[in-house]
């Protein structure tokens, strides 16, 4: 009886520690914002900012961006239009850039997608690439009520939590203690 119960809770550890995967984030990893007018090399208010709780940019007003553990959230806080970069788009741009995008496993960015209420704004004005997401606002005007929520695809691999590894390893153990103990009697 006392095997079956020890071997119960080996296999409970074991199953418990497959569970613990989690996803790769961008929580605590740096990452570059700046405004970009009127072309990509040129940087207003740029800031280098850990990704965690609330804004981590409220640099050029109307608009504040929070980045999540997989998304970039770009709310207005004030109505008004975008000028138009001159040449306007595609020799110029004018709006946001958000750069070192690479999550916690080093994945790189695979795509985009958005949700938004801003009308006029669309996945051809969101661009990306490896670790880096653009939006261009150019020749469009907002209520002070829109926003843009831009969902990162990293392909996610899950990644075993410390914990996990400390329980599969428990189960595994626990299973090769019953095996001996079974072994020597």
């Amino acid at each position: 009886m006392k095997k079956l119960f020890l071997a119960g809770i080996a296999s409970g550890l074991f199953l418990v520690g497959m569970v613990g995967l989690a996803n790769a984030t961008l929580i605590g990893d740096t990452v570059h914002i700046a405004h970009h007018y009127p072309t990509f090399d040129n940087e207003y208010f740029p800031v280098d900012v850990i990704v965690g709780d609330g804004i981590e940019y409220t640099g050029l007003r109307p608009f504040d961006i929070d980045v999540m553990a997989a998304s970039i959230s770009m709310r207005f806080i004030d109505e008004g239009r975008w000028a138009v970069a001159n040449p306007p788009f595609p020799e110029n741009f004018n709006g946001p850039i958000i750069s070192g995008l690479n999550d916690s496993s080093g994945n790189p960015l695979l795509s985009v997608t958005i949700e938004t209420n801003w009308t006029g704004f669309s996945m051809d004005r969101v661009f990306w690439g490896d670790d880096w997401v653009g939006f261009l606002v150019e020749d469009l005007t907002f209520p002070e009520t829109a926003y843009v929520i831009a969902d990162l695809d990293f392909g996610n691999n899950p990644v075993p939590e410390p914990t996990t590894m400390l329980l599969l390893g428990g189960g595994l153990a626990g299973l090769a203690g019953i095996r001996r103990r079974g072994n020597k009697t």
